[in-house]
């Protein structure tokens, strides 16, 4: 039994699907912004090791506040902090991404972990002189309480009081021979091989994976290699482009993101209405990198990682990735397919996943 074809307006769908998409990220866009300029900016947020040390770099007291951008409670205390900052001029207030300062310099955060004992989002430290003056983990309860009183009797208890230790020097460290930089070479390739795997089996990608076997019948071996080869390169450019500016501002971060909340869910609405059945010509190139949205995050926070390591590791590993995700769409389609031809349920199922995760994703990128 075969999937009828809907082929005249398929076309068509998969525009209005990007149309839906860029809606969302442009909305996503315009929530970001309303508050940024709202308000004159005083806290300093640094994502990469030479910021936080030109931010280090004062005669004032410093308050030193890790987060993350997908740290709830670290945007519970950001607008508390930012108050502070303009209430208090004499101190600089500095804000480190941790996730972001990570794409950038992976050392540099394994040092301040393990230094400052970072156990979690968000740590406060108070720094004078080179000098530690006051460590909190996590924000003042109750949570919903004005956080800017705790914020400034913290300030003031530790630099009333005697120091705790020496800060951390954050200048650039010498990876010695036989470390785990130096071996992250040999191990990263095959690591992002197995990761590439798994994410051609998550929750985004399975969809697709199902879309992607329902645009072909059976197929020689050699078009299949053909297939897996553009594939690969296909996957590992569209990521390690992303990976030059997805780290750049959580903006952009926001925007993709938006614009794979409101690809998907389209996708599913029109799933469970029963126009998009099966792909056809070349929009079926579309599925493996409309499935790569879930893992994106990951996969390009993974590779700017990595790229810590040399230029070749980075596209090792992204050819690595590219291999191991791809050869599960190659390899699985026909038997996905068939067990689609089997299955009326099929449209509505996938069609609830993509609605589900779309909404899902717009709900995270908006409210955290």
């Amino acid at each position: 039994m075969e999937l009828p074809r809907r082929s005249s307006n398929l076309g068509v769908r998969w525009k209005y699907a990007v149309v839906a998409g860029l809606i969302v990220a442009a909305l996503v866009l315009a929530l970001r912004l309303a508050p940024a300029t709202a308000r004159r900016q005083s806290m300093i947020t640094v994502t990469t090791g030479q910021q936080l040390a030109s931010a280090l770099n004062t005669s004032r007291p410093v308050l030193l506040i890790f987060g993350a951008t997908d740290c709830v409670y670290c945007h519970v205390l950001d607008p508390y902090a930012e108050q502070y900052a303009q209430a208090h001029p004499g101190v600089e207030v500095v804000n480190v991404e941790l996730n972001l300062l990570y794409s950038n310099d992976p050392g540099l955060v394994e040092r301040l972990v393990s230094y400052y004992d970072i156990q979690g989002t968000p740590t406060e430290l108070v720094i004078y002189h080179g000098m530690v003056y006051g460590y909190h983990v996590g924000i003042w309860p109750p949570p919903t309480a004005d956080q800017l009183p705790y914020i400034e009797q913290f300030v003031n208890s530790s630099l009333s009081g005697r120091p705790i230790a020496p800060a951390l020097s954050v200048g650039p460290a010498p990876a010695a021979a036989g470390s785990p930089t130096s071996d992250l070479k040999y191990v990263s390739p095959a690591a992002a091989l197995g990761v590439g795997a798994l994410a051609a089996v998550s929750p985004c990608s399975i969809p697709m994976l199902a879309l992607y076997s329902a645009s072909s019948r059976r197929r020689a071996l050699s078009r299949m290699a053909l297939e897996l080869a553009l594939m690969t390169l296909g996957v590992a450019a569209f990521g390690a482009l992303l990976a030059k500016v997805y780290s750049l501002s959580p903006l952009i971060e926001s925007s993709l993101e938006g614009f794979a909340a409101g690809f998907s869910a389209f996708l599913g609405y029109e799933l469970l209405r029963g126009r998009v059945v099966m792909l056809g010509g070349p929009a079926a190139a579309f599925a493996p990198l409309a499935g790569l949205e879930c893992s994106l995050p990951f996969f390009v926070a993974a590779i700017s990682a990595v790229a810590a390591a040399g230029l070749t590791t980075a596209i090792m590993s992204s050819i690595a990735f590219g291999a191991g995700y791809s050869a599960v769409y190659v390899g699985l389609s026909g038997a996905v397919g068939r067990a689609m031809s089997l299955s009326r349920r099929y449209g509505t199922v996938a069609g609830l996943t993509l609605v589900l995760i779309g909404v899902l994703l717009f709900v995270y990128v908006v409210v955290v």
